[in-house]
């Protein structure tokens, strides 16, 4: 449609069409009323398939051994040992290419091929030692030498001790290194819609004190980076008169519909300089049988302390503005537009937009994570059957990250940064069996969250969600090679929780997280299955 446009269908003018990830190449033009033959090029470029298709390989070659070692008075010393070699190669066709100009249907992005291959070569030995009655040690260490990443140890000292008849002790101490993958090395530019809840920092509605706001003593350098990514000084930046503030220019400046737009456009792409990550963890937990001379209830508490540094991950565009934008005091103090994130960030050089975000896999720095998981189990002979309860429940109590190497770190627990981190969670399954029929209640709670903004904007007004409970109730009947099941989910037709709301402010960002909350209301279910 572009080229049909142009003077004499594009005829006799090479044409590159360098939007957000498209770049087509038709020397000859279209014109279509002529009798002409198209360029290669220009076929090359109409020519799509709407199927992605991917092609995995491995070759494996592995080598194990096992067995016992020597007595101690406690019991046999076991040990494993083995080695390996893995080979995985990948490659991408995308069905919509960045070099199709043809319309894209809605919801599907361009992206390119890409390929690559890496191997590693392990070698690894476990022990289990019996230390006296009761108390174990599991002993491990495995070498693993990469081709993109170098040699990397990995490790680990763990315990499990039977204290009392009722009562043992888990626990140890690991480390684990994860060499990048594939994708995280390797793949084509693709585009993704993110989260960004801080908004734009050019625009006077952003939730950023950094930004473009009245409060900022350092406003005007704002806005000259602003305009020296836009790449002028007469885009819409400079120009609007449509701001909800009553300013024009600059002072006004926000996106005209809606004013606050808190989702961006990132380019994910693969970093073959990317490192290694590695993560240490403390772990310590207890198993507690027939607590109390309650028969036939298990529980079981496991204390968890998780740090990873040189975390693996896209650099997202909130972390990419903040650090151009020298959000603290130090990433960009001259707010220099050459600043390595600067050069990340891509706007409209009309409207004054933001356009894009180059997000490379990188090394962001630390994220650590502290909580208690907690499962109970019990069950008791009601009437003719069996009623039982299980229960899973998980307590957040630290959960903090880097945006990037040079940000801080930020305390995402309770709110629904990261996809959500609730403080307290929890399953819980009602169950009756008797004989062939069985029926069970499940229940599902959350706890109330805040915003993702919130986590790095404390005084934010956009707000998150209260505490959501959804019941699932199910049975089912054997009889011979034939079963029944039926069930109603969402028991009680609970409405979605609304999420990022901004009373007052903004309503066009009101949305839900279809992962936690139920979308699609009550509805029923039967089904049969037969064996033969």
């Amino acid at each position: 449609q572009f080229l049909i446009n142009q003077n004499n269908f594009g005829q006799g003018s090479g044409f590159v069409n360098s939007g957000r990830s498209y770049s087509v190449s038709c020397p000859s033009g279209l014109p279509i009323f002529e009798d002409f033959v198209p360029d290669p090029e220009c076929v090359d470029g109409f020519d799509t398939r709407q199927v992605d298709r991917s092609r995995l390989t491995q070759e494996i070659a592995e080598f194990n051994i096992q067995g016992g070692l020597f007595d101690l008075p406690a019991g046999e010393v076991r040990f494993a040992a083995g080695a390996s070699y893995r080979e995985n190669g990948y490659a991408f066709f995308p069905g919509n290419p960045a070099n199709s100009v043809v319309e894209n249907p809605i919801g599907t992005f361009s992206s390119n091929g890409s390929s690559g291959v890496i191997d590693v070569t392990e070698f690894y030995a476990e022990a289990l030692v019996p230390v006296i009655d009761g108390l174990n040690l599991e002993l491990g260490y495995r070498y693993s030498d990469f081709s993109t990443a170098g040699g990397q140890d990995t490790y680990k000292a763990m315990f499990t001790w039977q204290a009392m008849d009722n009562i043992s002790f888990r626990g140890g101490y690991q480390v684990a290194t994860r060499a990048p993958n594939i994708a995280e090395l390797f793949s084509a530019p693709s585009l993704e819609v993110v989260g960004f809840p801080l908004n734009d920092l050019c625009a006077v509605t952003t939730l950023a004190a950094w930004g473009n706001v009245p409060g900022n003593p350092d406003r005007a350098q704002v806005q000259q980076l602003c305009r020296d990514i836009i790449g002028n000084d007469t885009s819409g930046f400079d120009t609007q008169t449509y701001s909800i503030t009553g300013f024009d220019g600059a002072d006004g400046f926000h996106r005209q519909n809606p004013p606050f737009f808190p989702l961006e456009i990132e380019i994910i792409q693969g970093n073959p300089n990317v490192a290694p990550e590695q993560g240490e963890t403390y772990t310590i937990g207890a198993i507690i049988t027939d607590p109390f001379g309650i028969e036939n209830l298990t529980i079981t508490a496991d204390y968890y302390d998780i740090e990873i540094t040189d975390t693996i991950s896209p650099i997202s565009s909130s972390a990419v503005y903040n650090t151009c934008f020298n959000s603290n005091g130090s990433s960009n103090p001259s707010y220099d537009v050459n600043n390595a994130s600067c050069q990340l960030i891509t706007r409209n050089p009309s409207t004054g937009d933001r356009a894009q975000v180059a997000a490379l896999y990188s090394n962001l720095g630390v994220l650590a994570t502290q909580g208690v998981d907690v499962t109970a189990n019990w069950s008791t002979d009601i009437g003719p059957g069996t009623f039982g309860i299980n229960s899973t429940l998980n307590f957040l109590d630290t959960f903090e990250y880097q945006q990037s190497p040079e940000s801080p770190l930020v305390d995402a627990a309770g709110t629904l940064d990261q996809g959500g981190l609730f403080d307290f969670r929890s399953f819980t399954t009602f169950s009756y069996r008797w004989n062939d029929f069985s029926v069970g209640l499940t229940w599902r709670h959350l706890s109330d969250i805040d915003s993702a903004a919130s986590s790095t904007v404390p005084t934010t007004t956009i707000q998150g969600a209260s505490s959501y409970d959804m019941f699932n109730l199910n049975g089912g009947y054997n009889w011979g090679n034939y079963s029944i099941r039926v069930g109603i989910d969402n028991l009680f037709d609970e409405d979605p929780e609304t999420i990022n709301n901004n009373p007052g402010i903004d309503s066009n960002s009101n949305s839900t997280s279809p992962g936690y909350y139920d979308v699609l209301g009550t509805r029923y279910y039967i089904g049969l299955k037969a064996s033969f």
